[in-house]
């Protein structure tokens, strides 16, 4: 009698179990939809934060670069080409160009070229230019009088000269507004700076002429004079 009993309780036992499984199962069953809404909007909520997270990484990333952007723009400051160009006058820049040795091109003109004219006279913020050619090649010439020179400014490119008379005083401010560095350079010697370097030229006691390649770089480069 007792291993009976003990059948029956065993068996009554599993089938407990396998009621309570088949109830789960069925609940889920009979709402199948709700379950498998519930899974859809667990998955959609998570997907929809890692939009989010994805929209806000690219938000940052816009801020970022118009601030860099930003920055860029402040960090132009000065005049930009505050320089009028007229054809007028010149002959004594003539003369020394030819003095020093350059052919003029054919139908070059003279131009007068006065930075700052608000602020500054021709010597102390002027020049002459026009074309010619040295050793062949075609240049764009540079004509100062003695102590006349060309104030502070910057170019977006960089400005490699030759000089071919008289003395050149060069100042460059390397680190930014202070003291600047002082070079004066002969006739025949290599000067130049590199994109967004403020210089300063200014004209020996027997002037200066100076040349630079003529081609299509040097012509659209840009400049801007620092603020008086």
């Amino acid at each position: 009698m007792c291993c009976p009993f003990r059948l029956s309780l065993a068996t009554l036992i599993a089938l407990s179990l396998c009621i309570v499984i088949l109830c789960d199962e069925d609940s889920c069953s009979k709402e199948g939809q709700d379950c498998g809404e519930k899974e859809r909007s667990v998955m959609l909520e998570r997907e929809n934060k890692i939009e989010d997270l994805e929209d806000d990484e690219g938000i940052v990333e816009e801020k970022a670069d118009q601030s860099t952007k930003t920055d860029e723009i402040e960090e132009v400051d000065g005049m930009f080409e505050p320089c009028t160009k007229t054809e007028k006058g010149g002959q004594l820049y003539k003369m020394m160009i030819l003095n020093a040795g350059y052919t003029l091109a054919e139908g070059s003109k003279m131009i007068r070229v006065h930075c700052q004219a608000d602020s500054d006279d021709f010597f102390a913020n002027g020049y002459y230019q026009t074309t010619g050619y040295v050793d062949g090649e075609e240049v764009v010439i540079v004509a100062i009088m003695p102590s006349q020179g060309i104030q502070p400014h910057a170019h977006d490119l960089t400005e490699d000269i030759t000089l071919g008379h008289g003395e050149l005083k060069y100042f460059t401010w390397l680190e930014g507004p202070g003291i600047p560095s002082n070079r004066t350079v002969q006739a025949g010697s290599p000067v130049g700076v590199v994109s967004g370097v403020t210089h300063a030229v200014f004209a020996g006691p027997e002037g200066a002429v100076y040349h630079e390649p003529a081609n299509n770089e040097n012509a659209g480069r840009k400049t801007w004079f620092a603020p008086n």
